[in-house]
């Protein structure tokens, strides 16, 4: 039986996606915007290689990151906000489709392994990732929306509004970036929600699979 590493290679882009935009905002000035354009791009191919195993959903999948491929490609030659605006609410569709399918892997199916636990953080990584790219779209929708906000290029509010996303999900809560309209305070508040009901019933769940696989192995073990 060949071993499913689908989870391992998209833990590898998730990880790559969030410390190369940060520190290529940082060091390398406008070169910086390349380089979060082609960390997108690589998160979408490890994204849809993650969908091989579900055949019903991997068609749509590959369309989604081959639009959002397309599309920050095409946001390298010409920057402009329509484009990047749209290549975002692909990539947002295109996260929640890996979430939803990973959800179910994780919790309905199988044992409670290694590879789960991987799947497992590959979502919460995800969901800090997708809560960013809606609090960039309501500060380009409704500018001003997020008090504390140093950079006025797209890129740098990736960068900033990144490390906020992540904040909130944890609910670290340091207080320099505040949300200050009504849309992003409801988004705000449900990533801080959401984030603490799912470690919450994740990890219950987890230990739930976990026992029960126990005490199954033991009754197998008990009966021969």
């Amino acid at each position: 039986m060949v071993r499913d590493y689908r989870y391992e290679f998209l833990l590898a882009g998730l990880l790559i996606f969030v410390a190369v935009i940060p520190i290529a905002d940082q060091f390398l000035g406008d070169a910086g915007y390349v380089a979060s354009r082609l960390a997108y791009v690589a998160l979408l191919l490890l994204g849809a290689a993650s969908l091989r195993p579900s055949r019903r959903w991997f068609v749509a999948g590959i369309g989604l990151a081959a639009v959002g491929v397309a599309g920050n490609l095409a946001a390298l030659v010409w920057p402009s906000t329509a484009l990047i605006v749209a290549a975002t609410i692909t990539f947002v569709a295109f996260a929640i489709l890996i979430i939803l399918l990973a959800l179910a892997d994780v919790l309905f199916r199988g044992r409670a392994d290694a590879h789960k636990i991987v799947g497992a953080v590959c979502i919460y990584l995800l969901v800090g990732v997708v809560w960013m790219l809606l609090y960039n779209l309501a500060e380009t929708i409704v500018p001003g929306s997020f008090e504390g906000l140093g950079g006025t290029l797209h890129r740098e509010r990736v960068t900033e509004l990144l490390y906020y996303s992540f904040v909130t999900l944890s609910t670290l809560g340091y207080g320099d970036i505040s949300p200050v309209g009504p849309l992003a305070r409801v988004l705000a508040w449900s990533e801080a929600v959401f984030g603490q009901l799912y470690l919450t019933i994740l990890v219950a769940a987890l230990v739930g699979m976990h026992i029960s696989s126990r005490h199954r192995d033991q009754e197998t073990a008990s009966s021969t």
